[in-house]
């Protein structure tokens, strides 16, 4: 009897706790909202660097990386988005090309290289306040300014987010 009565009490104890928690009704808890999105498909933006200098597609030796390279707004330095299913955006450059992490001498440059968004031309945005983000690739790794020689090449290089890894937005449209 001490069984049946034990097995009584935790069936009736289960049963109150979903109900506290409102699982009972079969639907499970109310999800948060959606957050808003950040940009919207076909928005042009340009994104500045902790140096000030604007990220800019660069014409070097048949490829075309990324830098932080331009004290103002050009062409080069705009990107047009779109924003995929899943929440992340692909930026394209003025050449047409979108932006892509591509894999080169163990280094994961930025370039303005696919004809089509493909899982490298993926990027999730972090939000670090109304004007600042950093952005996200395919590999986990955030999007950063990396000094090398004179020049300011935009890698997927960092495990966190750190003052190269942040760029302020700049709204063309």
């Amino acid at each position: 009897m001490q069984t049946r009565s034990t097995s009584l009490f935790l069936a009736v104890s289960a049963t109150l706790a979903l109900a506290a928690c409102g699982s009972d009704s079969g639907l499970g808890p109310t999800p948060p909202p959606a957050p808003a999105p950040v940009f919207r498909t076909g928005e042009v933006i340009a994104l500045q660097s902790d140096t000030g200098k604007f990220l800019s597609r660069i014409r070097r030796s048949g490829l075309d990386p990324v830098e932080a390279a331009k004290d103002g707004i050009d062409a080069s330095s705009r990107f047009r988005v779109t924003v995929l299913e899943d929440g992340k955006v692909a930026l394209a450059a003025d050449n047409g090309q979108w932006l892509s992490r591509i894999r080169r001498s163990g280094n994961d440059p930025v370039e303005a290289a696919k004809d089509s968004i493909d899982a490298f031309s993926r990027f999730t945005v972090t939000m670090l306040d109304e004007h600042t983000l950093a952005l996200q690739a395919d590999n986990g790794l955030y999007l950063s300014r990396i000094r090398r020689g004179d020049l300011d090449p935009i890698e997927a290089a960092k495990a966190t987010i750190d003052p190269y890894s942040r760029f302020r937005i700049t709204r063309q449209q």
